[in-house]
């Protein structure tokens, strides 16, 4: 069973990761903030709400987990119907300290 809850883990986050990397590549300056705080808004409603998805069945059957493999499948479907194309991906530069340190001085403190 605790291999289970790791697969499960490294799934959720693997969600998360592509979620918030297609919001931030569609989000300009402008709304970037206010639109990653509403996705965080509605993840976090949505998982502090689905806990009474338990009332709903006994946690012994599949209909619960088919139920919330449905839920999160759905969830995805804004981000596929947005898609035009794949966010670019882009080569990383190097940093020098100085710099680094000129941008956000405590961010680069030791």
């Amino acid at each position: 069973m605790g291999h289970l809850r790791l697969v499960s883990g490294v799934c959720f986050a693997g969600i998360y990761v592509v979620a918030e990397s297609w919001l931030n590549d569609r989000a300009s300056r402008s709304n970037r903030g206010t639109l990653l705080a509403v996705y965080m808004l509605v993840l976090y409603i949505g998982l502090g709400s689905a806990q009474y998805l338990l009332l709903l069945a006994s946690p012994s059957t599949p209909k619960l987990f088919m139920l919330v493999s449905v839920l999160i499948s759905l969830a995805m479907v804004p981000i596929v119907v947005s898609a035009h194309q794949t966010p670019q991906t882009s080569v990383p530069v190097k940093v020098r300290y100085r710099d680094l340190y000129r941008n956000s001085p405590l961010g680069s403190w030791r």
